[in-house]
């Protein structure tokens, strides 16, 4: 019975991409406009809901003397939103999931000391032996919609940003609660402004302040090399986000965030992007990027051994983007180099930094005096496939740089080949992802670093259907 289940998901479910649920929710909010409310009977029967069913099976084989691990998720989320009432409208959302099979995710990997990341991601990170119990209600906010393209949400909701964003590349993606206003009303610009008391990261099922959330996550080293010690210890009011789109003309587009975690740092993004269409086969594509940041107040703790940024972790970065789209093929080369000035850090528990070089499986965060180079082929066929090859180089500070490198990450060549199929016809809304990753260290690397960072062969089998 249990193999049926699993062959019934795997065949007919898929990957969904972060910007579903952003493009399903304007769907809705259309389709509410348009509704006629008479009573509060129709706010409730005249609204919307949707969600998706997902299964993701998941296999990490080290190279090395290390247990080959797997887990199969199945799971889904419902997503109800009331009709629209002058302006008002209110929304639910929840998500369960649970384990089919796995090998033991809750044992220590007795060579590195550490649990199974990847597949331990698909659950719960904070409770290994959580299997079944994985239910969250993510999404509970009362919104009020003004001018043309105008709103203020309150509640749990989702939030996009480069580096707050749901990054939903697992079962349960990252979710916050607070308020956000966005403002849309002149033309061709956006702006937002959020502001996130709590938190639940991906991967989790528990709520948390801001300033708990930090740690929830490894955790890393600190600039001496050892164990870093700020969960439970960090002081925050909360997090303030501010940013902005804008585009000029057909060509050219500027978007800009801050971000303002109090007690803890400032940072900025900026980035711009720019197309030209030489011909209607061919277009060409580049774009530019910066980020820097600093410690506000302690940096989360009066005592450095406490705190989430240290005085020396105030640095910034530049990237790069060349491209090319001809008919139905992509390549572009990008780059991003981090300056020696302390680590870059931005909790990971609030979402996945998104730099032209970012791919799955591969992150900066934590590094200082670091090069990431990306170069990237892709392919549209007219039977629905995508297929995505990547392959990146990390030029960092070395393992053994702690004060440059929270994560003691290695240096490495990673490649990753993407496949995704969209079904059509009677199987309409359903989509299969195939995911593989290679990550070799070019450098000497002890178990506990090696474990799940480098010299590994990863395969990702993604299954969802939306509705």
């Amino acid at each position: 019975m249990r193999f049926l289940m699993v062959f019934i998901a795997l065949f007919s479910l898929t990957h969904q991409r972060g910007e579903a649920q952003h493009i399903h929710a304007e769907l809705t909010d259309s389709l509410k406009k348009t509704c006629k409310i008479e009573s509060i009977n129709d706010i409730f029967t005249k609204g919307t809901w949707g969600g998706h069913v997902r299964n993701y099976f998941m296999v990490t084989d080290h190279i090395g003397d290390y247990k080959t691990q797997y887990a199969d998720a199945i799971g889904m989320k419902i997503h109800y939103t009331t009709a629209e009432y002058r302006g008002f409208s209110m929304a639910l959302g929840g998500i369960f999931s649970f384990d089919l099979f796995s090998s033991d995710l809750a044992e220590l990997d007795p060579r590195a000391g550490r649990y199974p990341a990847y597949e331990l991601q698909l659950f719960d990170i904070e409770n290994p032996e959580n299997k079944y119990d994985l239910d969250r209600l993510e999404e509970l906010y009362l919104k009020y919609s003004f001018g043309k393209k105008s709103s203020i949400l309150v509640g749990r909701h989702q939030i996009f940003t480069p580096f707050v964003n749901p990054a939903d590349g697992r079962m349960k993606p990252y979710a916050f609660q607070g308020a956000t206003l966005d403002f849309g009303e002149i033309e061709n610009t956006r702006f937002q402004l959020s502001f996130i008391t709590h938190v639940s990261p991906r991967s989790t099922v528990e709520w948390h302040r801001i300033e708990d959330s930090l740690g929830k996550y490894s955790t890393g080293v600190n600039p001496k090399g050892e164990h870093a010690e700020y969960e439970d210890h960090i002081e925050s009011d909360g997090l303030l986000i501010l940013g902005f789109d804008r585009k000029f003309g057909n060509s050219l587009n500027i978007s800009g965030n801050y971000y303002y975690a109090d007690n803890v740092l400032s940072t900025a993004y900026l980035k711009a992007e720019y197309t030209k269409q030489l011909n209607p086969n061919l277009r060409l594509l580049a774009g530019l990027e910066g980020v820097t940041e600093n410690k506000v107040g302690n940096g989360g703790n009066e005592s450095e051994d406490h705190a989430y940024m240290c005085p020396q972790d105030n640095n910034y970065g530049v990237g790069y983007t060349v491209g090319a789209e001809y008919k139905t093929f992509n390549f572009s080369v990008s780059g991003l180099s981090m300056a020696d000035q302390g680590r870059f850090l931005f909790p990971r528990e609030w979402g996945r930094e998104n730099f032209f070089v970012t791919i799955p499986r591969g992150r900066i965060e934590g590094l200082g005096d670091a090069r990431l180079y990306r170069f990237h082929l892709g392919k549209k066929f007219k039977s629905g496939l995508i297929a995505q090859l990547d392959y990146t180089y990390l030029d960092g500070p070395g393992t053994d740089t702690v004060e440059l490198n929270k994560y003691r990450i290695p240096n490495y060549n990673q490649v990753n080949l993407d496949l995704a199929y969209e079904f059509h016809g009677w199987m309409k809304g359903t989509t299969l992802h195939f995911l593989y990753v290679y990550k070799e260290a070019k450098e000497e690397v002890v178990p506990e670093v090696e474990y799940y960072q480098a010299n590994f062969n990863h395969f990702n089998l993604v299954a969802n259907v939306l509705f």
